[in-house]
């Protein structure tokens, strides 16, 4: 993926139980969360996506026992909660990824499909708004500020 000095940053806060966003002592950002696996996706200090880390779940374990899993792994590396601003990046093999339009507007783009005044309305407020979506086992609808305003 090659950075272009103009590309979109997303600002991503943490959503409890969800996921969570941070910074490790060396500025390198953060984004963890529990999916198959445990999973710690990091961003340099410009948003650069620069590699992902699992741990594999126990398959008896529970969703609390993850997550405190993933609080251990999270103190052990010295995260400190923080919203992260990230460049726009894709790992289907962790269904993650940033969108900058809810899947149904970008197929419509896609395939040219004629807009109706409703999606003409809808696709304006996307654009507008400068809204994205994060992809991480559900739609989360990301404001500006990096909070999610809907699923």
């Amino acid at each position: 993926m090659t950075s272009n000095a103009h590309e979109r940053l997303y600002r991503i806060q943490g959503e409890p139980y969800h996921f969570y966003t941070g910074r490790l002592p060396d500025g390198t950002q953060v984004f963890l969360g529990v999916g198959s696996d445990l999973l710690t996706v990091k961003f340099d200090p410009e948003g650069n996506y620069l590699a992902r880390m699992t741990q594999p779940r126990d398959l008896n374990s529970t969703w609390e026992e993850d997550w405190k899993k993933l609080n251990r792994w999270a103190a052990k590396l010295g995260v400190v909660g923080a919203v992260i601003t990230v460049k726009r990046f894709s790992l289907p093999e962790q269904e993650l990824e940033i969108r900058d339009l809810p899947e149904h507007l970008q197929e419509i783009l896609d395939n040219e499909e004629e807009l109706s005044d409703d999606k003409k309305e809808e696709l304006q407020y996307w654009r507008e708004r400068r809204d994205y979506v994060l992809i991480w086992g559900n739609d989360y609808h990301v404001n500006q500020q990096g909070f999610v305003v809907s699923t």
